[in-house]
């Protein structure tokens, strides 16, 4: 018998996939997720936060978004953030922290989702990654 913690090994792949890994039914892990309260594969979730770590790591670019009711800047080519000499010490200092605290606060989202499938994204998560989709459209946008 599959057991909670088995089958969250898995929750990193998409369904198919895991079903193949646990040699088992698409439809018999569906069964079994159902019976200990996973009513959804957290596949997408886990993915789309993950992205979004990666994203608020990663950016170069000053994108004003709304986080923990703070204007965060995300960098977008490197972690470096040397494209914000100009500002002064204090202030560099301030806003690697907002990351720093931001980043941990989405890696605590997903330990827990990691623990909890079912729950739903906080507020603050769900604002940063709007945020993160709005500046890579914009990027993108001629």
């Amino acid at each position: 018998m599959l057991s909670r913690k088995t089958i969250s090994k898995y929750f990193y792949m998409p369904i198919t996939q895991a079903a193949r890994e646990l040699n088992v039914s698409l439809t018999l892990l569906k069964k079994r997720c159902r019976e200990l309260g996973i009513p959804r594969w957290p596949h997408r979730k886990l993915m789309s936060l993950q992205t979004l770590i990666n994203n608020v790591q990663v950016r170069s670019h000053c994108v004003n978004c709304q986080y923990n009711e703070t204007v965060l800047y995300i960098n977008i080519p490197t972690v470096d953030l040397g494209g914000l000499q100009e500002l002064g010490k204090e202030q560099r200092h301030r806003k690697k922290e907002k990351l720093r605290n931001a980043i941990e606060t989405l890696e605590k989202e997903k330990k827990l989702l990691e623990e909890m499938p079912d729950i739903d994204l906080g507020d603050n998560t769900k604002r940063l990654r709007k945020a993160c989709f709005k500046a890579h459209y914009n990027k993108r946008k001629p």
